[in-house]
């Protein structure tokens, strides 16, 4: 409407008062209609974007051909060395890991606060040997975390139990990789007991009963052989275990989860898995 107004008074000025009337109400007339139809400016695009943040997340590949900066839901592995964390989408086989394929510089992200974590000896170099779920901003190659999978933990004895989902909404007919950190808090060694090959335990149940929904060693065959462990002082490993969701329904689950020892008894993490449908 701004630009309809550029007629100054000086316009008028040799019309006579019956004219002036008449063509002042016209131009009202006028006025008005052209700001009933008028639909104004058009609104600024965002140059950001929202890449379903929450949905099943993309790779590093995926949203850097996106070419647009926004938020992003990610996955992939974690590298962290002395000169700063990245996300990869996948491990170079040498030792210490290295990035292969496309991938991000992460802020936002301590590595010391990720359940699953693998450590080189006499090394500053620390990765995850499953891909990771992460949400974050991307702006060119630089990934902001804003969320991390929860984590989950329990014991009250050297033995102290962390566990996690990656991602932390699987979906059916999806992976989901079921992490662990088994930590010795005390000052002596610790041995850990397994009277088989299966070294954890995932079970969930119809959230607010006692009906199994999904339990992770049901139809699988373990080696009958005991072995020992032994966690050093302040020692700490990773259990990843890997599982394509199936049979099982879109909800909200309740979550236990252990390792299987024998000797000493596993704490028992509880927590809850929102699943969905892909």
């Amino acid at each position: 409407m701004g630009r309809r107004q550029t007629h100054g008074a000086h316009g008028w000025k040799r019309a006579s008062p019956a004219v002036l009337g008449f063509v002042v109400l016209m131009a009202g007339l006028i006025l008005l209609a052209g700001c009933s139809e008028d639909p104004g400016e058009p609104p600024a695009e965002s140059t950001n974007t929202d890449m379903g943040v929450g949905a099943y997340p993309l790779s590093v590949a995926e949203a850097l051909d996106q070419d647009k900066p926004g938020r992003y839901s990610l996955m992939g592995f974690l590298i962290s060395t002395a000169e700063g964390i990245r996300l990869c989408d996948a491990l170079a086989e040498s030792y210490p890991p290295q990035c292969g394929g496309p991938s991000v510089d992460v802020v936002g992200l301590e590595i010391a606060e990720v359940t699953g974590v693998s450590r080189a000896p006499d090394s500053d170099v620390a990765w995850t040997d499953f891909p990771i779920a992460l949400e974050g901003s991307l702006d060119g190659e630089v990934f902001t975390v804003s969320d991390a999978p929860p984590s989950v933990t329990a014991g009250d004895g050297p033995l102290r139990l962390s566990f996690m989902a990656s991602p932390s909404t699987p979906a059916v007919g999806r992976t989901v990789h079921w992490v662990f950190q088994v930590t010795n808090t005390g000052a002596e060694p610790l041995t850990l007991n397994f009277a088989s090959g299966q070294r954890i335990e995932v079970v969930l149940y119809k959230e607010g009963t006692d009906e199994e929904a999904y339990r992770w060693s049901a139809a699988r065959a373990f080696t009958q052989a005991l072995e020992d462990v032994i966690l050093e002082p302040t020692g700490s490993i990773p259990i990843v275990r890997s599982e394509e969701l199936g049979a099982i329904q879109p909800g909200t689950y309740d979550v236990q989860a252990w390792l299987s020892t024998s000797k000493p008894a596993s704490p028992v993490v509880e927590t809850k898995l929102e699943i969905t449908r892909p």
